[in-house]
């Protein structure tokens, strides 16, 4: 449905559809919207200046997309179980933070966009990649990445990757921590990558101290895992602010 002016749609539950909600206009607030069993949990497109928050996703084959966009605003998500569960395309000045992205098959979140994408304090983890990151201009910074490849840069430009704390747990002494597969000798100091068979690919951690040590995540089991950090953690001042890095840092 395409709205004119301000719209809101709260408390919406999907399930089995093609795609659970697909938007698109200018200034809509999404709100508290559940989908289950979908191909396509909620698709935001030139839904511009939309307000997109409070998402909990689960078994779809993408969790949440958005394409075309502009100055928009997709915050506290939870998305379980999708094959991908976070795909940006073409997007301008778009921001995604405060997100829980657990189980996924292939890739927490795929990046293809125009400029100006910022994300921020969120936990991925994949059973492939964390992130693939194309398009120009995407800023990542404070989020928890525990995946098999943690960030593959794709004929991605103008990249700030900081502040991030990037592992694989489940697979130790495999896949890479961030690989650049289009060029070489870019660095992204401030990251503390950990368990991998190689840190870095055609890229490099140079212009700060590199510690890639256990973090000394608070832990337990499955789904519940806790990627806060214990008080005895290494990581709780390393971060270009003086700060804690990952997930739960401030910027």
């Amino acid at each position: 449905t395409e709205y004119q002016g301000m719209s809101k749609i709260e408390y919406v539950v999907m399930s089995g559809a093609n795609k659970g909600l697909e938007i698109y206009g200018n200034n809509i607030n999404v709100s508290n919207y559940t989908a289950r069993y979908c191909n396509t949990g909620i698709s935001v497109m030139t839904a511009s200046g939309s307000f997109v928050t409070g998402l909990d996703i689960e078994d779809c084959e993408i969790g949440v997309k958005a394409e075309s966009s502009f100055n928009t605003l997709i915050s506290d998500l939870k998305v379980n179980a999708c094959e991908t569960a976070i795909e940006l395309t073409n997007n301008t000045s778009l921001r995604l933070a405060n997100f829980d992205v657990r189980n996924c098959q292939k890739y927490g979140i795929r990046t293809d966009d125009k400029k100006d994408i910022i994300i921020r304090n969120g936990v991925i983890h994949s059973l492939g990649n964390g992130m693939s990151i194309c398009g120009n201009h995407c800023d990542t910074q404070f989020v928890t990445i525990d995946a098999i490849n943690g960030i593959l840069l794709e004929s991605a430009s103008n990249t700030i990757i900081k502040n991030n704390i990037i592992v694989n747990l489940g697979s130790t002494g495999s896949g890479t921590g961030i690989e650049d597969m289009s060029s070489s000798g870019n660095a992204f100091p401030y990251n503390n990558i950990y368990g991998f068979q190689n840190a870095t690919v055609n890229c490099t951690q140079t212009g700060a101290s590199i510690y890639n040590v256990d973090p000394l995540f608070v832990g337990m089991q499955g789904s519940t895992y806790d990627y806060h950090l214990k008080d005895t953690s290494s990581l709780l001042t390393v971060a270009s602010n003086n700060g804690q890095i990952g997930a739960y840092g401030v910027e």
